[in-house]
């Protein structure tokens, strides 16, 4: 069958008929692009918290394995075992959880509410620190004013808009109840898919093997696990990474006596999370943050951003990730802007292990099978001239 449809498509009329019909069901995509999204929106809103209870299983899955097989490894009981593992993975969590809560979430709200109850106190800093820079600037014969006046009517206009902010995230923040609890049934749902896991995985494997033969099924699976570690790899190394660069930023901090420690860490330490453009967002959040309470601290804070980055990008990522960061720059820009544009901050946030599957998947079976097919066709001419 697969001989058959190979030399069909090698018939001179068989990609002409191949590219019309794509471009016509294309064109048929595009025109309905609108209903097609919205069906798929639909079919999204009513399967997402079902999506979210997978991948905290998935998240976690690591966690549970390594408590069934090194902390409750003398349980006899198979099934016990396991059971006590799942519960023990989601006690840990909360427990985890809870204790950011209490560390940081006071302080977190405390930065918040004092940026902004001082507004105005903020904006009278910055102009002051802008009269400077002109009284500066012109001893070098330098007009900066129009600069200044533009950056500070800036300024203004952002405070005003502070209340107005301010009420926004009030009136969305009464509306998470229904995120909260959404939630909740996905931890729920967690719950008995890792509880449920070998039974799942083996009527998956069940149901692949009677579609696939012995040898399909033997490469399926090699790829999935090749997917199932770089993925897994990443987001633990990701998560480590942001930890580690947001304690080093609040331990700065802390040192140099500056305000807003625990607000500035947590946006540097999330924002890190996301590739390529995240440490430059944190980096010009904190800036700002500091440069409204004291300008130099800002400065040093800028400072200090570069030199961490560059300990990041050249010293902790390699150690961490090693192989998985070898992915062409522009892969990741691709898939930070169509993964953000389809999935969101998550999209942006995975852009970098997504990038490395797709490598994957090009070299090991798309380059390698035309290169075979290559192969085979120069082999079947040279065949053909011989006869």
């Amino acid at each position: 069958m697969k001989e058959k449809f190979r030399e069909l498509m090698e018939k001179p009329w068989a990609g002409l008929t191949f590219a019309l019909s794509f471009a016509v069901v294309l064109n048929l995509l595009l025109q309905h692009v609108g209903v097609i999204a919205g069906i798929f929106g639909k079919f999204y809103g009513m399967i997402q918290t079902i999506l979210i209870g997978i991948v905290i299983a998935y998240v976690l899955n690591p966690l549970m394995v390594f408590l069934e097989a090194k902390v409750f490894g003398k349980i006899k009981k198979e099934g016990t075992r396991h059971i006590v593992s799942v519960l023990a993975t989601f006690v840990v969590v909360i427990a985890f959880v809870a204790m950011l809560f209490v560390m940081l979430v006071p302080s977190v709200a405390d930065g918040i509410l004092t940026i902004v109850s001082n507004r105005y106190r903020y904006v009278e800093t910055i102009s002051n620190l802008l009269e400077n820079l002109n009284a500066a600037a012109a001893g070098f014969n330098i007009d900066t004013g129009n600069v200044a006046e533009f950056l500070t009517e800036q300024a203004s206009e952002l405070v005003r808009q502070i209340p107005d902010n301010a009420a926004s995230i009030i009136t969305t923040s009464m509306n998470i109840g229904s995120g909260i609890f959404n939630l909740a049934i996905a931890f729920i749902l967690a719950v008995y898919f890792l509880m449920e896991k070998k039974s799942l995985v083996t009527g998956i494997g069940r149901l692949r093997h009677a579609l696939m033969s012995d040898r399909t099924y033997e490469k399926h699976t090699g790829f999935f696990l090749r997917c199932h570690n770089i993925l897994i790899s990443y987001v633990g190394c990701d998560l480590f990474d942001g930890l580690i660069v947001g304690v080093l930023n609040a331990v700065f901090m802390i040192v140099m006596g500056m305000a807003y420690t625990p607000l500035v860490s947590v946006v540097v330490g999330v924002t890190n999370l996301i590739p390529t453009f995240g440490p430059i967002i944190g980096g010009v959040i904190g800036a700002f943050i500091l440069l409204m309470s004291n300008p130099w601290h800002s400065v040093w804070f800028i400072l200090f951003t570069i030199v961490l980055q560059t300990l990041d990008g050249y010293y902790i990522k390699p150690k961490l990730f090693g192989d998985t960061l070898g992915i062409s720059p522009v892969w990741i820009l691709i898939t930070i802007i169509v993964g953000g544009r389809m999935v969101g901050i998550l999209g942006v946030v995975l852009a970098i292990p997504f990038a490395a599957i797709c490598t994957f998947v090009y070299q090991e079976f798309i380059m390698s099978r035309l290169e075979k097919n290559k192969a085979r066709r120069e082999e079947r001419h040279a065949k053909e001239k011989q006869n």
